[in-house]
């Protein structure tokens, strides 16, 4: 609505003079004189006579060398976004994880509730067992845009350092520009959500063992670069929600001097059908990959993970990990949840070509917070995955199952599986790696991203 709205002359928090002025849509260069001796301040109605959704642009400061903002204002830990001050808030760090130990560090964000349409974090953390500089730097702004069906436009870049662990001690410098359009449908605004995201990657390694010697070699010195097409669509209603995801990824790689590049497609898809009750009900998941081309890679480092990807072969590095790399004690049993979402601990390679992955989750009734799960996978030539029995015969499979019992501690956060049966190949398998009693076969599933001050906040329900 092109409406009249009131500009205000401010000294000393007071209004001393306001003008009116008409209208307009778009964008318009208006000349005001200013003379810093009668005002230190021009506001948009300081007094909030007419609506605006936002206010943070509304003024101009006559004196100071920030003119939009008063001189920035320190605070600790958090603080609530101003229209007239520039916040920065200061949040003292503590991390760990297994290769880089106990880290120190002093954050820098303004990130609050509500949001800012700029936010930032950097947090370096310096280890004290590698002696080096590692933490988290983001930079983001979500942009109005002003077409029908485009809510926004998201832009930001952000970036890691952590060590991990691959026949040696290594450190990831990663770095990761994106864009994102948040769609929605205006049929069915607030409940329905598309977002489409083009995310690069790049990322280099550091050794953190002698390169000096004829014996060495550094499989990861060169970078690795990889682009992202991410689609997402969300159905947020009470009774049978519903997503759907679709991935088209690129990646560019030179390991042991051998350069080479992949292409692959995957989607997810997932509902959950109510029981009739308040968090009660059935979710089915459903995982497809395929590879249009094929990497090259003898590790199988980009392949789709059977099981759950772990340490390097989490090869973007996107998730937060304590114990990555771990071979042995708790973190061992330290799943991601993605790519099918199985459940299961051990090496058992990747599929190179395709895969296909089913899960079903139910709640149970009463107030027991189990559930109960099922997962099936079959992917390319699983039948070479096996195992010689008594009688000396090969045993092979197409279908990899498992069922058991899921306790969430804390909700899409921190939840334990425990198998109670599942298919007799991956007991052999993982017998064979000594993975044999029933306690190390217990799984557990730590979404670190999700305490990520923004990520957090964002799933903050009020009511």
């Amino acid at each position: 609505v092109n409406a009249p709205f009131p500009v205000d002359f401010i000294l000393n928090n007071k209004v001393v003079k306001t003008i009116w002025l008409d209208g307009f849509g778009g964008s318009k260069s208006l000349n005001l004189e200013i003379d810093p001796a009668s005002y230190d301040r021009i506001q948009l109605d300081a007094k909030q006579i007419t609506p605006d959704i936002n206010t943070s642009n509304n003024n101009y400061f006559a004196r100071g060398l920030f003119h939009f903002a008063e001189k920035p204002k320190l605070s600790l830990i958090t603080s609530t976004p101003s229209a007239t001050k520039v916040k920065m808030n200061i949040l003292p760090a503590y991390g760990y994880n297994i290769h880089n130990k106990s880290m120190l560090g002093l954050g820098f964000h303004n990130i609050g509730f509500p949001g800012h349409k700029t936010e930032y974090l950097v947090l370096p953390l310096y280890s004290l067992e590698t002696k080096d500089l590692n933490g988290y730097a983001q930079l983001y702004r979500i942009a109005p845009i002003r077409k029908k069906n485009i809510q926004n436009i998201e832009y930001g870049v952000k970036a890691a350092r952590f060590a991990f662990n691959n026949f040696g001690l290594y450190s990831y410098n990663k770095i990761n520009p994106y864009l994102k359009a948040h769609i929605s449908n205006p049929y069915y605004r607030g409940s329905r959500q598309h977002d489409l995201t083009l995310r690069y990657i790049y990322l280099s390694f550091d050794p953190h063992i002698k390169t000096d010697g004829p014996n060495f070699s550094n499989p990861y010195e060169k970078p690795e670069q990889f682009v992202r097409l991410e689609y997402d669509y969300k159905k947020k209603t009470a009774i049978r929600p519903e997503k759907l995801s679709a991935v088209f990824e690129t990646g560019f790689y030179d390991i042991n001097d051998k350069k080479g590049n992949f292409i692959k497609l995957s989607a997810t898809g997932e509902k959950f059908l109510n029981y009739n009750k308040p968090k009660k009900g059935l979710t089915i998941t459903g995982f497809g990959g395929v590879f249009v081309k094929q990497s090259d890679d003898a590790s199988g480092l980009f392949n789709y993970a059977v099981g759950s990807r772990n340490g390097r072969f989490d090869y973007l590095f996107d998730h937060a990990m304590i114990g990555r790399s771990a071979n042995f004690g708790l973190f061992q049993n330290q799943i991601l949840g993605n790519e099918g979402n199985q459940k299961i601990v051990g090496a058992f390679g990747g599929a190179g070509k395709y895969i296909l992955a089913l899960n079903v989750v139910s709640t149970l009734p009463g107030k027991l917070p189990l559930r109960l799960y099922a997962d099936a996978m079959t992917f390319n030539d699983m039948d070479q995955l096996s195992y010689t029995n008594a009688s000396g015969k090969q045993i092979s499979t197409n279908l990899f199952y498992q069922l058991g019992i899921t306790l969430p501690i804390i909700p899409n956060i921190l939840e334990i599986n425990v198998p109670l049966l599942q298919s007799e190949v991956i007991t052999k398998i993982q017998d064979f790696q000594g993975i044999d009693k029933f306690t190390e076969r217990i799984t557990f599933v730590l979404k670190l991203n999700s305490l990520e001050p923004r990520e957090f906040l964002k799933n903050v329900k009020l009511f």
